[in-house]
């Protein structure tokens, strides 16, 4: 008889994750738009603009509030300003494409943070979020999860907001 396992296992699955296809699927849908400029709102430490520079767009430049992962992006040859989704320092229709990455439940004021990278695309918005499928048992388990964390995170002083598709209109 095999004891269940007390504590996770540090071998990782063979199972692909959906978190790195929906990025993969989101890099796709940027690069048959063909851009040649890209902001990409909340970048991080840059994954998506190193991704998006190695598919051959030619001026990639990302916005992140967080210092230190401005500092991290900077490290890695990027152009990311620190500033906020709300308040973008750009002219109007400056970039091809803006993306929002796993942004859109960290920002302030989603409306206004929508706008703004409205204002300053050409041609596209790409947004990817999360999200939860309230049909499933097992999803509306996470989302309460998620929910929770969420407002952990918020106690603390952290922007962690409901996923947009679930905020009440």
């Amino acid at each position: 008889m095999r004891l269940p396992m007390m504590i996770q296992s540090t071998k990782r699955s063979s199972a692909a994750r959906p978190h790195g296809e929906y990025k993969r699927q989101l890099l796709d849908e940027i690069v048959a738009l063909k851009p040649a400029t890209l902001l990409d709102v909340g970048c991080g430490t840059g994954d998506l603009l190193v991704a998006a520079r190695e598919a051959g767009i030619a001026r990639t430049v990302g916005i992140e509030p967080e210092t230190q992962a401005c500092v991290r992006a900077r490290s890695r040859g990027l152009d990311v300003i620190s500033c906020r989704a709300e308040a973008l320092p750009f002219e109007d229709r400056s970039f091809d494409v803006v993306t929002l990455d796993y942004v859109a439940h960290h920002t302030e004021n989603l409306p206004r943070a929508l706008r703004e990278a409205s204002r300053v695309a050409r041609c596209a918005v790409l947004i990817l979020d999360c999200w939860f499928d309230d049909t499933l048992a097992s999803q509306r388990v996470a989302r309460r999860y998620d929910n929770w964390l969420k407002r952990r995170d918020r106690k603390s002083g952290y922007v962690h907001n409901a996923c947009p598709m679930h905020l009440k209109a």
